[in-house]
């Protein structure tokens, strides 16, 4: 009986971004029955620099509370990236080959579990400009099309409850400007987890054993 209530316990992953001008918040949350806090990330002025892909391309200070309410802070970067993703391409190319001799019972994976997501809320505003009117013109159209292709995908293969979703992109011809709030709640019941994650450990055991070979 208690295995079965633990199955039927419902996960809320929640998702809050908001950018004003240089100044970033996000914050990720996993809570179950609503206020029961498992796990919350903080990450605070974030930084990055496509302009300097091979020194400083990432800093942020990361904040972690678990469900003993232990916090602890620190300060993170990422620095040289082609490095990193150079140290990790023998594991990029397991994880590919996998996904591959896999590819229809994952995907199989993949849709069942989407169905039993529940989408409680969406709301994402954003506000930007460039120095070139043409170009906030350009900017704001794309990013219109790229958030209806998200929502619509996200309707497409979760459980959209949302009685108010809200999608909003405004154009700022005054010059360098960008503003944005994205909020959004998930949720899904542990069970669907559980069962989700025993049918992938069968999956790579019988990759292993297959020696990473073609799998049935």
């Amino acid at each position: 009986m208690f295995l079965a209530f633990v199955s039927y316990l419902p996960i809320n992953f929640e998702i809050n971004y908001k950018r004003v001008q240089q100044n970033d918040l996000l914050i990720i949350k996993l809570v179950i029955i609503k206020s029961w806090l498992l796990f919350e990330l903080r990450i605070t002025q974030l930084y990055s620099s496509f302009s300097q892909l091979n020194k400083k391309f990432l800093q942020f200070n990361m904040y972690l509370t678990d469900a003993a309410k232990t916090s602890t802070s620190h300060e993170t970067k990422v620095n040289k990236p082609f490095k990193y993703i150079s140290d990790i391409y023998l594991n990029l190319i397991k994880g590919f080959k996998f996904v591959r001799n896999n590819a229809k019972p994952l995907q199989k994976l993949t849709k069942q579990l989407f169905k039993t997501i529940t989408c409680k809320k969406i709301t994402w505003s954003t506000e930007l400009g460039f120095n070139n009117a043409a170009y906030t013109a350009i900017a704001t159209g794309s990013l219109w099309a790229l958030k209806n292709s998200i929502y619509q995908n996200i309707k497409q293969n979760v459980i959209l409850k949302d009685p108010t979703p809200s999608l909003l992109v405004k154009p700022h011809f005054g010059g360098a400007y960008l503003n944005t709030n994205l909020a959004c709640i998930f949720q899904i019941k542990l069970g669907h987890i559980i069962i989700t994650g025993l049918k992938v450990m069968v999956l790579l055991t019988s990759f292993v054993i297959k020696g990473g070979g073609q799998a049935d």
